[in-house]
Parts: structure tokens; C-alpha cells; sequence
């Protein structure tokens, strides 16, 4: 019998230990204004989909949760990472472009003193003949 009590003593506390690492990944999500939502939470915390639905104590803080986020508007994260590498990148873009619009207006001024030096060799050589 002593071992039974133990066992249900253990048993008890494992379920605590989980519903405790369920609210703290909801509230840590709620505070870091992230989006609250299962398939989240079962990654974060690896425990499954029934336990948020069936554990009540867990199924209400989510549901109160849920509730004070309704109405806001979230960008998964991987987007904000994607959005300023992307900024990142058109910034570079636009600096080489800078870079390639500035040898084009040297190699422009070259060649119009290239043309002027030519017409007025040409100048000069039919003034000769």
C-alpha cells in the first residue's frame, strides 16, 4: 500500500510539475506578445494538444489568455527575420547600384572628352590635307 501512495504521491506531483511548465509557456508567450495558440505550446513545452484541452486548470488560463489577446494582430516571427534580412539585402542592392551609377557617369565624362579629343584630331588632320 505504501508503494501505491507513493506512486500517486509522484503521480500528482508530474501532473503539477506540467501544468505549471504549460501556464509558464503561456504567460512568457502573453508577455513576450506572442500569438497563444496549441499548436505553439505543444511545441515549446512537448506536451501534447489533449493536455491543453483536457487538464481544466490549463484549458482556462489558456482560453483567459486567448481572450485578452483578442483583437491584435501578430507577425509570426520568422517573417520579421525574413522582412529586415530582405531590407538588409535591398540596402546592399541599392548601394552596388550606387556604385555601378557612378562609373557609368565616369566612363560618360571619359567619353565625351574622348570625342571632343577625337573630333579635334580630325579638326586638325583635315586643316593638314
Amino acid at each position: 500500500m505504501e508503494k501505491h501512495e507513493h506512486m500517486v504521491i509522484q503521480n500528482r506531483k508530474n501532473s503539477q510539475d506540467k501544468v505549471n511548465k504549460a501556464i509558464a509557456a503561456m504567460n512568457k508567450m502573453f508577455n513576450d506578445d506572442e500569438q497563444i495558440v496549441v499548436c505553439t505550446l505543444v511545441k515549446k513545452t512537448g506536451l501534447s494538444r489533449a493536455f491543453f484541452y483536457n487538464n481544466e486548470a490549463v484549458h482556462d488560463e489558456l482560453v483567459r489568455l486567448q481572450e485578452l489577446q483578442a483583437g491584435k494582430s501578430f507577425v509570426a516571427p520568422q517573417k520579421v527575420v525574413i522582412n529586415k534580412a530582405m531590407d538588409k539585402e535591398i540596402e546592399l542592392l541599392k548601394k552596388k547600384l550606387a556604385e555601378k551609377d557612378a562609373v557609368i557617369a565616369q566612363l560618360n565624362a571619359e567619353i565625351q572628352k574622348l570625342r571632343k579629343t577625337a573630333q579635334a584630331n580630325l579638326v586638325s588632320t583635315l586643316k593638314d590635307l
